[in-house]
């Protein structure tokens, strides 16, 4: 952490003597999530990590609801070109667009239900102090475990650190022939220079 700083202010220091620091600034971006739909064979559920920064990749999982763990979120790497971090929609080899393709039209999409009335519930917050991005200072950073709750269904405890201490839940789906709700939770993933959002995918379960 300590050698971010002076890197940081050297490269800026090259982008402004080479008049290039229009074309370097943006190396950061939102996280959104994309919620492709279901797999009615293997029961399973499919979105996307799309990542609007320097890199424009995305990231596939899927929760598998007949499965020992159905409220985990697994990464589908096998869907992925060899030594990729994800797919990549600028890579010559566009095998992992294809099957991305191919993927999407074996999909029933879900039926988007209004966010009205799921909350999300903080559970407990430790808080700490980390190092700025690119400044002197620091920024707090809120460890929360918390539950999405909507009347009669609720997730499982789930983890996240944020830089801001509200979340929020920005989409919300009906699965069909299961008694779940996958919802999107937004919230301040990095202050990395204007700050930048990522969505979680979250499972809710019927209580019983």
């Amino acid at each position: 952490m300590t050698l971010i700083k002076p890197i940081f202010k050297s490269t800026l220091a090259t982008a402004l003597l080479c008049g290039t620091l229009s074309a370097w600034a943006t190396v950061g971006g939102d996280i959104t999530l994309e919620v492709l739909g279901y797999e009615p064979v293997d029961q399973k559920v499919y979105v996307l990590h799309n990542h609007e920064d320097g890199w424009g990749g995305s990231k596939l999982y899927y929760f598998d609801l007949k499965g020992k763990n159905p409220n985990k979120a697994h990464e589908a790497k096998s869907y992925y070109n060899k030594d990729s971090m994800g797919i990549e929609y600028d890579d010559e080899d566009n095998t992992a667009v294809k099957k991305l393709e191919n993927l999407k039209k074996h999909l029933t999409p879900l039926t988007p239900i209004s966010t009205d009335g799921i909350s999300v519930k903080i559970l407990s917050t430790k808080t700490r102090q980390v190092e700025s991005w690119g400044a002197d200072g620091t920024d707090t950073a809120y460890h929360h475990q918390y539950r999405v709750i909507s009347g009669k269904y609720r997730s499982t405890t789930q983890k996240v650190v944020a830089f801001e201490p509200d979340l929020s839940v920005s989409q919300a789906y009906k699965v069909p022939k299961h008694d779940k709700i996958v919802v999107g939770v937004k919230y301040l993933e990095t202050r990395m220079e204007s700050g930048y959002t990522k969505e979680d995918p979250v499972i809710l379960n019927k209580s019983k």
